[in-house]
């Protein structure tokens, strides 16, 4: 199945990563070089939905992928959301940003679609979005 990355709004402020079914390493750095793409047309502050409901899979080697050097975070994204992710995901975000020391108080969790966009609403009228709180050991 995989990854598939489209605009969530007619304005284009919004990416959202769909993930379906078992996806590999390739399918993310497909799905990372289309944003990249996508961004540099877009000068504008992007929010990124990544809906994984579709999806509990994650590939071998993920946190193994990503070094220091090689991680830069995407240009313009002001917020990405996670729609649907498990615990294991959210420990594993968690982790890989105390690993690269991008601690990315922009990063939330929710249950569903509708309240990512609100998220992503409150925010952009100047209502910041809380930072996710630590799961429980």
């Amino acid at each position: 199945m995989g990854i598939q990355v489209v605009w969530d709004n007619t304005e284009h402020t919004i990416l959202r990563y769909d993930v379906r079914g078992q996806w590999t390493l390739r399918d993310l750095a497909n799905a990372r070089e289309q944003v990249t793409a996508l961004l540099s047309d877009n000068q504008g502050p992007v929010a990124i939905i990544a809906d994984v409901r579709g999806s509990q899979f994650v590939p071998t080697n993920l946190l193994g992928r990503f070094s220091q050097s090689s991680y830069t975070p995407l240009p313009n994204v002001d917020l990405m959301i996670f729609v649907g992710a498990s615990n294991f995901i959210r420990n594993m975000m968690d982790m890989f940003d105390r690993m690269y020391q991008r601690r990315h108080s922009r990063m939330q969790f929710t249950a569903d679609l509708e309240t990512a966009r609100s998220q992503i609403d409150a925010n952009r009228r100047g209502f910041p979005v809380q930072p996710a709180s630590p799961l429980p050991n």
